[in-house]
Protein backbone atom coordinates (compact mmCIF):
# COMPACT_ATOMS: atom_id res chain seq x y z
CA UNK A 1 0.00 0.00 0.00
CA UNK A 2 1.10 3.46 -0.97
CA UNK A 3 0.97 6.25 1.31
CA UNK A 4 0.35 9.75 0.32
CA UNK A 5 2.56 12.81 0.03
CA UNK A 6 4.72 13.45 3.25
CA UNK A 7 4.26 17.35 2.92
CA UNK A 8 3.23 20.24 0.63
CA UNK A 9 5.84 20.21 -1.89
CA UNK A 10 4.94 16.27 -2.38
CA UNK A 11 1.50 17.14 -2.55
CA UNK A 12 1.63 19.63 -4.69
CA UNK A 13 3.90 18.03 -7.15
CA UNK A 14 2.06 14.98 -7.27
CA UNK A 15 -1.19 17.23 -7.83
CA UNK A 16 0.10 18.99 -10.54
CA UNK A 17 1.37 15.38 -12.49
CA UNK A 18 -2.49 14.26 -12.10
CA UNK A 19 -3.57 17.21 -14.14
CA UNK A 20 -0.97 17.02 -16.24
CA UNK A 21 -1.61 13.21 -17.13
CA UNK A 22 -5.62 13.61 -16.96
CA UNK A 23 -4.79 16.55 -19.87
CA UNK A 24 -2.38 14.23 -21.82
CA UNK A 25 -4.90 11.37 -20.97
CA UNK A 26 -7.58 13.51 -23.07
CA UNK A 27 -5.09 14.34 -25.81
CA UNK A 28 -3.81 10.55 -25.98
CA UNK A 29 -7.11 8.47 -26.02
CA UNK A 30 -9.35 10.99 -26.28
CA UNK A 31 -10.44 10.47 -30.50
CA UNK A 32 -9.74 6.41 -30.17
CA UNK A 33 -12.38 6.38 -27.26
CA UNK A 34 -14.47 8.63 -28.95
CA UNK A 35 -14.03 6.55 -32.36
CA UNK A 36 -14.85 3.53 -30.09
CA UNK A 37 -18.38 5.04 -28.64
CA UNK A 38 -19.26 5.66 -32.25
CA UNK A 39 -18.57 2.54 -33.40
CA UNK A 40 -20.37 0.79 -30.68
CA UNK A 41 -23.40 2.63 -31.19
CA UNK A 42 -23.11 2.40 -34.99
CA UNK A 43 -22.39 -1.83 -34.32
CA UNK A 44 -25.39 -1.72 -31.49
CA UNK A 45 -28.04 -0.45 -33.45
CA UNK A 46 -27.17 -2.24 -37.16
CA UNK A 47 -26.88 -5.46 -34.83
CA UNK A 48 -30.06 -4.63 -33.20
CA UNK A 49 -32.11 -3.72 -36.19
CA UNK A 50 -30.90 -6.64 -38.50
CA UNK A 51 -31.16 -9.07 -35.16
CA UNK A 52 -34.59 -8.12 -35.24
CA UNK A 53 -35.22 -10.08 -38.25
CA UNK A 54 -34.73 -13.18 -36.25
CA UNK A 55 -38.15 -14.41 -35.69
CA UNK A 56 -38.76 -14.01 -39.14
CA UNK A 57 -36.09 -16.15 -40.33
CA UNK A 58 -36.87 -18.78 -37.64
CA UNK A 59 -40.15 -19.05 -39.68
CA UNK A 60 -38.51 -18.97 -42.99
CA UNK A 61 -36.48 -21.88 -41.80
CA UNK A 62 -33.83 -20.79 -43.98
CA UNK A 63 -30.32 -21.24 -42.24
CA UNK A 64 -28.59 -18.70 -43.90
CA UNK A 65 -30.86 -15.96 -43.12
CA UNK A 66 -30.44 -17.66 -39.54
CA UNK A 67 -27.31 -17.50 -39.09
CA UNK A 68 -27.27 -13.89 -40.54
CA UNK A 69 -29.97 -12.59 -38.07
CA UNK A 70 -28.17 -14.55 -35.20
CA UNK A 71 -24.89 -12.71 -36.06
CA UNK A 72 -26.12 -9.24 -36.16
CA UNK A 73 -27.93 -9.80 -32.95
CA UNK A 74 -24.79 -10.68 -31.89
CA UNK A 75 -22.51 -8.05 -33.20
CA UNK A 76 -25.43 -5.47 -31.60
CA UNK A 77 -25.31 -7.23 -28.12
CA UNK A 78 -21.32 -6.86 -28.18
CA UNK A 79 -21.80 -3.43 -29.18
CA UNK A 80 -23.67 -2.65 -26.31
CA UNK A 81 -20.98 -4.39 -23.82
CA UNK A 82 -18.44 -2.36 -25.45
CA UNK A 83 -20.04 1.24 -24.76
CA UNK A 84 -21.30 -0.34 -21.49
CA UNK A 85 -17.95 -0.74 -20.40
CA UNK A 86 -16.68 2.67 -21.69
CA UNK A 87 -19.30 4.11 -19.68
CA UNK A 88 -18.63 3.00 -16.84
CA UNK A 89 -15.05 3.82 -16.74
CA UNK A 90 -15.76 7.14 -17.75
CA UNK A 91 -18.58 7.48 -14.51
CA UNK A 92 -15.43 5.85 -12.50
CA UNK A 93 -13.58 8.64 -13.75
CA UNK A 94 -16.25 11.17 -12.48
CA UNK A 95 -16.67 9.89 -8.77
CA UNK A 96 -12.54 9.87 -8.97
CA UNK A 97 -12.57 13.61 -9.68
CA UNK A 98 -15.42 13.94 -7.03
CA UNK A 99 -13.39 12.40 -4.61
CA UNK A 100 -10.27 14.63 -5.10
CA UNK A 101 -12.95 17.54 -5.07
CA UNK A 102 -13.97 16.97 -1.51
CA UNK A 103 -10.99 15.69 -0.24
CA UNK A 104 -9.24 19.02 -1.09
CA UNK A 105 -12.26 21.41 -0.13
CA UNK A 106 -11.53 19.68 3.16
CA UNK A 107 -7.86 20.59 3.37
CA UNK A 108 -7.35 24.02 4.98
CA UNK A 109 -4.38 24.70 2.85
CA UNK A 110 -4.53 28.65 2.30
CA UNK A 111 -3.94 28.33 5.87
CA UNK A 112 -0.52 27.57 4.99
CA UNK A 113 2.03 29.96 4.64
CA UNK A 114 2.81 29.00 0.33
CA UNK A 115 5.18 30.96 -1.88
CA UNK A 116 4.33 32.17 -5.14
CA UNK A 117 5.18 29.01 -7.06
CA UNK A 118 3.64 26.92 -4.42
CA UNK A 119 0.18 29.08 -4.93
CA UNK A 120 0.08 28.92 -8.57
CA UNK A 121 0.35 25.39 -8.59
CA UNK A 122 -2.11 24.79 -6.06
CA UNK A 123 -4.41 27.26 -7.89
CA UNK A 124 -4.13 25.09 -10.86
CA UNK A 125 -4.61 22.09 -8.95
CA UNK A 126 -8.21 23.34 -7.68
CA UNK A 127 -8.89 25.21 -10.87
CA UNK A 128 -8.99 21.44 -12.42
CA UNK A 129 -10.66 19.73 -9.67
CA UNK A 130 -13.08 22.30 -8.88
CA UNK A 131 -15.75 21.39 -11.58
CA UNK A 132 -15.33 17.46 -11.32
CA UNK A 133 -17.66 16.63 -14.42
CA UNK A 134 -18.08 13.51 -16.46
CA UNK A 135 -15.12 12.71 -18.55
CA UNK A 136 -15.31 14.10 -22.25
CA UNK A 137 -13.22 12.56 -24.83
CA UNK A 138 -12.10 15.55 -27.41
CA UNK A 139 -15.05 17.49 -25.78
CA UNK A 140 -17.72 15.87 -27.81
CA UNK A 141 -19.92 14.22 -25.10
CA UNK A 142 -19.63 13.04 -21.61
CA UNK A 143 -19.16 9.52 -20.84
CA UNK A 144 -21.45 9.05 -17.86
CA UNK A 145 -24.83 6.94 -17.07
CA UNK A 146 -26.58 10.06 -17.85
CA UNK A 147 -25.73 9.71 -21.40
CA UNK A 148 -25.45 5.75 -21.86
CA UNK A 149 -29.22 6.08 -20.58
CA UNK A 150 -30.10 9.22 -23.14
CA UNK A 151 -28.57 7.50 -26.04
CA UNK A 152 -29.90 4.05 -25.65
CA UNK A 153 -33.54 5.42 -24.85
CA UNK A 154 -33.02 7.45 -28.21
CA UNK A 155 -31.96 3.95 -29.87
CA UNK A 156 -34.46 1.97 -28.46
CA UNK A 157 -37.17 4.49 -30.09
CA UNK A 158 -34.82 4.67 -33.87
CA UNK A 159 -34.79 0.79 -33.72
CA UNK A 160 -38.90 0.80 -32.82
CA UNK A 161 -39.51 3.10 -36.03
CA UNK A 162 -37.56 1.23 -38.05
CA UNK A 163 -39.28 -1.94 -37.45
CA UNK A 164 -42.35 -0.83 -37.77
CA UNK A 165 -41.67 0.82 -41.20
CA UNK A 166 -40.04 -2.70 -41.86
CA UNK A 167 -43.39 -4.80 -40.78
CA UNK A 168 -45.26 -2.30 -43.01
CA UNK A 169 -43.13 -2.74 -46.11
CA UNK A 170 -43.15 -6.80 -45.92
CA UNK A 171 -46.84 -6.43 -45.16
CA UNK A 172 -46.07 -8.04 -41.57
Amino acid sequence: MTSGPSNLTEFLHEGIELVEALALFDVIFGSVVALEVALCLIIELFGSYFGSTLSQAMQSQRLHVLCFALIFAFFGAQGFVRYYILTRNGQAMTNAMKDCHASLTKLDIWSLSLTPVQEKQMACILNRFSQPTAWSPMGLFDLSRASFVMIHSVMVTYLVILIQFKEVETGG
